[in-house]
């Protein structure tokens, strides 16, 4: 090719957009980041500008959200394949294992559910009116605050 002059740009088929799509997406299911999907994209379809791979990846989590319906039980199912994953990476740390294992847990049941409660001063009930006394404001300005948090809520 001579200097200067540019190769003309292939427009894939459809078909092979959608099999690149599918690829992007099934590498997006396995929680990759985005450098890994690049460069498995690159190992399968050669050398793609990386404009073109964001493109991919674009068009792949665009047809997530579309299909936000998923079941629990599907999440679940990727989630603990996620975790197993941390928990078989040899390069993962000591803390992001026991982190995947007690999600694992988690999602099994095996963790017996929490409860926590809020508390005051010696297990009493917390002292609203005491607070406001001890940060100066009026009852006026605590009003005000929450008139102004309960609006910017509904927004």
């Amino acid at each position: 090719m001579k200097r200067g002059h540019k190769r003309k740009p292939v427009r894939p088929t459809e078909d092979e957009m959608e099999e690149k799509i599918e690829f992007v997406m099934e590498l997006e299911a396995q929680y990759m980041h985005e450098g890994q999907i690049k460069r498995m994209f690159r190992e399968k379809y050669g050398d793609v500008h990386y404009t073109t791979i964001l493109d991919y990846i674009q068009r792949a989590r665009a047809r997530f959200k579309q299909s936000a319906n998923v079941k629990p039980s599907d999440v679940a199912e990727r989630a603990m394949a996620f975790y197993q994953a941390v928990i078989r990476d040899p390069c993962s740390t000591v803390t992001e294992r026991i982190k995947a294992q007690e999600r694992m847990d988690k999602i099994f049941g095996i963790e017996a559910p929490s409860r926590s409660e809020l508390s005051g001063v010696n297990g009493g009930a917390i002292q609203i009116e005491q607070l406001i006394a001890a940060s100066e404001l009026t009852p006026d300005d605590v009003k005000r605050a929450l008139a102004q948090t309960v609006v910017k809520d509904d927004e």
